[in-house]
C-alpha cells in the first residue's frame, strides 16, 4: 500500500509525475463514470459513490489522467448500471481498455502526462519530428496508420483486444471420509487410493490397531521394535518408521526374526516402493465371531438330536407296554414321528413341537384301546337302564400300564 503513496520518479536527475493505482485482479468489473472533477483523490471518490446492487462490493476508484472520467473497479460477477456520486446519478459505462498515445512525442503506449520526453517536439497529427509552424500536415493514425486523427473512433485498432481467461479445470467432488471403517482392507484402500498416494485422514475416527509397515515387501516389521509400527507415508519417504503401543491380547509378532529383519537403508531409500500390508483374515473380528457363533450352533445341535433320541426310546417304550397281549387285537401301526430339523426353527420350538406330536400319539392309542375294550362286554353295555348313567368298565391290565408309564 506505501507505493500507491508515489507521485513521481527521477529517472536521468528530472523528476517524473507519475499515478500508481491497483491492477484489477480475477472477479472483477470496470465501469466508467463521467462529469467527475480533475485530479480528484481516489479516497474522495470512492468515499461519494453509492449503488443499490447488492453482492458487487466497490475496490477502487481513479481518474483518468487528466479527463472528467473515472473508472471504478467492482468485486463481483455484475457491473452497476447506475451509481450514485454525491447524490447524483451517474450512469456508469462497461469499461474497455484502449491503446494509449503520447500527444508529446508521439510514441504509443504511455500517456502524455507520464511523459518519459515531453520536450521532442512531434506533431501530434502528422506525426513529423520538428515541424514547421506552417506545414502541410496530413491526418496519420500512430496505430493502424491510417488517414485518420490517431485515437479516432473510426480507427479498426484503437481498442485493445479482449483478453481471454483461462479455462478452470472442473473441480472434481470431494468426497468425504467415513468416520469408520468396516475392515483394514477398505481402510488401506481409502488411504492409499488408486494411484498410491495417503490421503489425509480424520482426527476424530480411532487409530486402527494392526496398522502394517509399507516396506514394498508383505510380513516384514521394524527390527528395533517388537510392536507393530506406524506406516511411513509415501509423501515423507525419508520418514523413519515409530513404534505404536501394542495391542493387549496380541500374540507373539513373528517366529522367524531374519525374514523379518529390515534395514535402515532400505527404509530410508527413495527407490523402496511402500505397499500396504493387510492382515490375514484369521486375525478379522469379524472371522472370529464367525468361529465362535459356528462352535455354539454345533452344541446346541448335538443337544437336541441327544434329546430327539431320548424322546424317540420313550415313544418306543409307551407302545411297547401299551399292546394287549391276550387280545388278539390287529395293531395299527404308528406313525413314528419324523426327525425333521428345519434351518429356520429354534430348539426350543422345535423341541415343543416334538412333545406335542408324542403326547397326540399316545391319546390316540387310548381312544382305540378303549373302543376295543367295549367291543368285548356288549352283555354289560345292554343290561344298563336307558335312564342310568354309563358306566365305563375297569381296564386293569391297560390303565395300569399306562398310569405305570406316564408316572
Amino acid at each position: 500500500m506505501a507505493m500507491r503513496g508515489v507521485t513521481s520518479l527521477n529517472i536521468n536527475g528530472r523528476p517524473h509525475p507519475v499515478n500508481v493505482y491497483v491492477t484489477a485482479g480475477e472477479g472483477t468489473k470496470k465501469g466508467v463514470i463521467h462529469g467527475i472533477e480533475p485530479h480528484t483523490p481516489s479516497e474522495t471518490i470512492k468515499a461519494s459513490i453509492r449503488f443499490r446492487t447488492q453482492s458487487v462490493t466497490l475496490v477502487d476508484a481513479r481518474m483518468l489522467g487528466d479527463s472528467q472520467s473515472a473508472v471504478l473497479t467492482f468485486f463481483g460477477d455484475i457491473l452497476p448500471r447506475y451509481v450514485y456520486y454525491r447524490g447524483g446519478e451517474k450512469e456508469c459505462i462497461p469499461f474497455r481498455n484502449t491503446v494509449q498515445f503520447c500527444r508529446a512525442c508521439g510514441a504509443v503506449g504511455h500517456r502524455t502526462d507520464v511523459c518519459p520526453q515531453p520536450d521532442s517536439p512531434v506533431c501530434h497529427t502528422c506525426r513529423m519530428s520538428n515541424p514547421e509552424v506552417n506545414h502541410n500536415c496530413t491526418p496519420t493514425c500512430a496505430i493502424c496508420t491510417g488517414n485518420h486523427i490517431t485515437g479516432d473512433r473510426s480507427c479498426l485498432k484503437r481498442l485493445k483486444p479482449i483478453r481471454k481467461q483461462a479455462a478452470k479445470p472442473p473441480k472434481k467432488p470431494h468426497k468425504p471420509a467415513p468416520r469408520w471403517f468396516q475392515s483394514e482392507e477398505e481402510e488401506s484402500e481409502w488411504e492409499y487410493g488408486r494411484g498410491g498416494t495417503r490421503k489425509s485422514r480424520s482426527r476424530t475416527r480411532t487409530p486402527s490397531k494392526n496398522r502394517a509397515v509399507e516396506t514394498g515387501q508383505p510380513g516384514q516389521r521394524h527390527p528395533k521394535s517388537t510392536s507393530t509400527p506406524r506406516a511411513i507415508s509415501q509423501d515423507n519417504p525419508n520418514a523413519q518408521a515409530l513404534p505404536r503401543s501394542k495391542p493387549p491380547g496380541a500374540g507373539p509378532a513373528h517366529s522367524n526374526p531374519q525374514a523379518d529383519a529390515v534395514s535402515y537403508a532400505q527404509v530410508v531409500s527413495p527407490n523402496t516402493k511402500h505397499k500396504p500390508v493387510t492382515p490375514t483374515i484369521t486375525e478379522h473380528p469379524e472371522y472370529k465371531r464367525v468361529v465362535a457363533e459356528n462352535r455354539q450352533l454345533r452344541t446346541e445341535l448335538q443337544e437336541v438330536k441327544s434329546r430327539m433320541a431320548r424322546l424317540e426310546s420313550l415313544l418306543n417304550q409307551s407302545s411297547n407296554t401299551q399292546s394287549p397281549a391276550s387280545t388278539p387285537v390287529v395293531s395299527q401301526p404308528v406313525a413314528q414321528p419324523v426327525e425333521t430339523q428345519p434351518p429356520q426353527t429354534p430348539p426350543i420350538a422345535f423341541l415343543v413341537q416334538q412333545i406335542q406330536l408324542v403326547v397326540a400319539k399316545l391319546g390316540q392309542m387310548e381312544r382305540t384301546i378303549s373302543d376295543l375294550s367295549q367291543a368285548q362286554n356288549p352283555r354289560k353295555r345292554s343290561c344298563q337302564s336307558p335312564g342310568a348313567p354309563t358306566r365305563q368298565p375297569k381296564e386293569s391290565g391297560i390303565t395300569d400300564s399306562e398310569n405305570t408309564n406316564h408316572g
